[in-house]
C-alpha cells in the first residue's frame, strides 16, 4: 500500500497496522519493507523533463524545469501531470528537422498561472471530455476510491443516462477512455481505483454541473 507520511500518525490505524505486521514478520518469516519517496528535488524534475522534452540548450531545461518545480512543488505526481498538461495544451513544439522540443517559457509561465492547485488542473482536462464521459467521472467519484462496473451501471442508469450510442454500449467506451486518459486503473476482476485522489477529487469537485440532453 500507500500513503502520505504527513497524513499518518503514531494515533492512526495504518500506523498500528505497520507496527503489528513488524511484530509479525519474524514469528511468520516475512519481511515489511519500507519504500520513501521524497519529493523532486530540481534534478529529478530536471531529469523528468528531459527525458522527454529533450533540447538543444541546457539552460533552457533548467529554466523549465524550474517553473515546474515552482508549480508543482515537487510532487512526483503533479510533475507528471504538468509535464502532460505542457503537451496537450500545445505548450512544447517538437522540431522535426533538428528532433528537439522547443517552447517560450515566458507563455508557459503565464499560462499555467493557475496550476499550483493541481485540482484545477485536472478538472480542465476533463472538461475538454466529452458530456458523457464528463458524466462518467463523476458517477464514478462518488462511488469512492474503488469502485465496480456493476455498481457503476447502477447509478449510470439512475441519472437516466442512455445505455448505447449509435446502437454500441457507451459503458465500457467510457471506461477504456478513463483508463487510457490515466484517469482510472484496473485493480482486480470487475474493480477499478483511481490512480490518485486528486483525480477522484477533481471529478467529483467540477465547479459546473454535468448536464447531458
Amino acid at each position: 500500500g500507500a500513503y502520505r507520511s504527513d497524513e499518518v500518525d503514531e494515533n492512526s490505524l495504518l500506523h498500528n497496522k505497520i507496527l503489528a505486521l513488524r511484530d509479525k514478520s519474524v514469528t511468520y518469516s516475512f519481511q515489511v519493507i519500507e519504500v520513501d519517496f521524497p519529493l523532486f528535488d530540481i534534478d529529478d524534475v530536471m531529469a523528468t523533463i528531459k527525458s522527454i522534452f529533450l533540447s538543444v540548450n541546457e539552460d533552457d531545461s533548467r529554466a523549465l524545469a524550474e517553473l515546474c518545480l515552482k508549480r508543482t512543488l515537487g510532487n512526483p505526481y503533479f510533475v507528471l501531470e504538468f509535464r502532460k498538461m505542457l503537451y496537450h495544451e500545445g505548450l512544447v513544439e517538437y522540431r522535426n528537422d533538428a528532433s528537439v522540443w522547443t517552447w517560450n517559457l515566458g507563455n508557459i509561465e503565464d499560462t499555467t498561472m493557475s496550476t499550483a492547485n493541481v485540482v484545477v488542473l485536472l478538472q480542465d482536462r476533463m472538461r475538454r471530455l466529452s458530456k458523457y464521459a464528463q458524466m462518467y467521472l463523476r458517477c464514478a467519484a462518488y462511488l469512492g476510491s474503488t469502485f465496480r462496473n456493476t455498481t457503476l451501471e447502477l447509478v449510470w442508469k439512475s441519472h437516466g443516462m442512455p445505455m448505447t450510442i449509435d446502437d454500441k454500449p457507451i459503458l465500457p467506451l467510457l471506461m477504456d477512455m478513463a483508463v487510457k486518459d490515466s484517469f482510472i486503473e484496473g485493480c482486480d476482476c470487475d474493480r477499478y481505483r483511481w490512480v490518485h485522489d486528486k483525480v477522484q477529487e477533481a471529478a467529483f469537485s467540477l465547479l459546473e454541473d454535468v448536464k447531458v440532453s
